[in-house]
């Protein structure tokens, strides 16, 4: 058992994690910064026109006038058409992606919520049409040839530029949007964001140094179950609630695992050493209706299985995208062979063990990863090809105490095809490892 100090955990990516979820937070915060710069334009606008009558520059300021006078027609145009525009674009991208999570699975419209770009491209948008609305009352104060009104010189090229801003961010969303219907960038997208889930997750436990295991409680330890709403368990606050089990003096072990359903009367914690409150515990679990791959690798593998079981449905039967996602899969579980799979326990800053937490294990990554496919692909050579392929390489570089999962996956395998091929010509021929599946 690895014990890893709590302080290791980084306070923000909890709360940055469920931000990324969320597609009101910065589309708000762009809305609210587009009405703070208008206001500054406007006051920067009137104190150009100020400096300039001080100093007598009244011919520069009727110049200014001169240029500025075109846009007062684009920043009208902008104002009635760019929330016209967001309205047309993003209902023809949502069209194109349900299209899409019909052939991959409904999981890929998470990439959608979670895109930076998708983001910046809506918040610039809505920033736009807020600025130009409110820039425009400065336009329709604008009296030309009165030595009172203000240029509105900043508000103009501000708009400007706000405009050509939308345009450049709507090229790149375009791009972006066109990827996530692509199996290949799909599949791409959930690979990386699992190996940075790893990475975190490694990175965390860095420094932690193993120990042996903890004695049986002397008393029968409190047992807290669930009481809020129901949902899978998205992932857990470790600093928060190393913290609260310091201050009461027990130590707590997590029953459910990131990514199991929970609901009221779930145990979800055994606490000894004194008595806890359940509320503390409860406000550091999130739960919600989706999985979160921010603490739950296990939740990539999950996707990307779904798209392989999906591309061999007989009503899609594509075995391309399944070795495509077997490639995938195989560099997960490369990634992931050597790492540790036991319990894991986060100490306080005293050294004290306070937290035990559970993770899936090597075996059931390995049947969450090839049990569905081998079972649905049995009939198909391209997929038993790369299968075998993906089996016996991994049994080449695991550990010796991994190999039976990989080894039992081979003889159901073989088992399969035999059942699925009754030709025995045929069923060597669809057991002969493969790389590409079938070139």
């Amino acid at each position: 058992m690895k014990v890893i100090p709590a302080y290791r955990h980084r306070r923000l990516s909890t709360m940055r994690e469920h931000l990324r979820n969320s597609f009101v937070v910065l589309p708000g915060l762009a809305i609210v910064a587009s009405a703070a710069l208008a206001v500054a334009a406007w006051w920067a606008d009137d104190l150009l026109s100020r400096l300039f009558r001080e100093a007598s520059l009244e011919p520069l300021l009727t110049d200014l006038a001169v240029l500025t006078r075109p846009a007062s027609a684009m920043v009208n145009t902008v104002s009635s058409a760019m929330l016209t525009f967001v309205g047309v674009v993003f209902s023809i991208s949502l069209v194109a992606l349900q299209m899409a999570a019909n052939s991959f699975s409904q999981r890929v419209l998470l990439l959608y919520v979670r895109s930076r770009i998708t983001k910046a491209t809506l918040s610039i948008f809505l920033g736009t049409f807020v600025y130009s609305m409110l820039i425009s009352l400065e336009f329709a104060d604008y009296q030309e040839g009165s030595e009172l009104t203000t240029v509105p010189f900043f508000g103009s090229l501000t708009a400007i530029l706000l405009v050509f801003a939308s345009l450049f961010l709507f090229i790149i969303y375009v791009d972006s949007t066109i990827s996530l219907l692509r199996l290949s960038e799909v599949v791409d997208v959930i690979s990386r964001d699992t190996l940075k889930t790893m990475r975190y997750l490694s990175r965390t436990s860095r420094g932690g140094e193993l120990a042996p295991g903890l004695p049986e409680p002397e008393h029968e330890p409190l047992v807290l179950t669930h009481d809020g709403k129901s949902g899978a368990l998205q992932d857990v606050d470790i600093v928060r609630l190393v913290r609260y089990a310091r201050r009461h003096g027990v130590l707590i072990r997590l029953i459910p695992r990131p990514g199991d359903f929970i609901t009221t009367g779930t145990p979800i914690a055994r606490v000894t050493g004194g008595d806890f409150r359940p509320h503390l515990l409860a406000k550091c679990l999130s739960v919600g209706a989706d999985r979160s791959l921010y603490q739950d690798v296990a939740f990539g593998l999950r996707q990307l299985a779904d798209i392989a079981c999906k591309a061999l449905s007989p009503g899609v039967n594509d075995p391309t995208t399944a070795v495509q996602v077997i490639d995938r899969l195989q560099e997960l579980l490369g990634h992931l062979c050597h790492a540790p799979f036991e319990q894991t326990a986060f100490s306080d800053k005293k050294g004290e063990i306070r937290l035990l937490t559970r993770h899936s294990t090597w075996t059931s990554l390995v049947d969450l990863a090839f049990t569905e496919i081998r079972s649905y692909g049995a009939d198909s050579p391209q997929v038993t090809r790369r299968l075998s392929a993906a089996l016996t390489d991994l049994a080449g570089i695991v550990p010796d105490d991994r190999r039976d999962p990989l080894h039992r996956h081979l003889d159901q395998l073989r088992a399969d095809v035999a059942a699925a091929v009754p030709n025995p010509a045929d069923a060597r021929f669809a057991l002969e490892p493969d790389r590409q599946g079938i070139g």
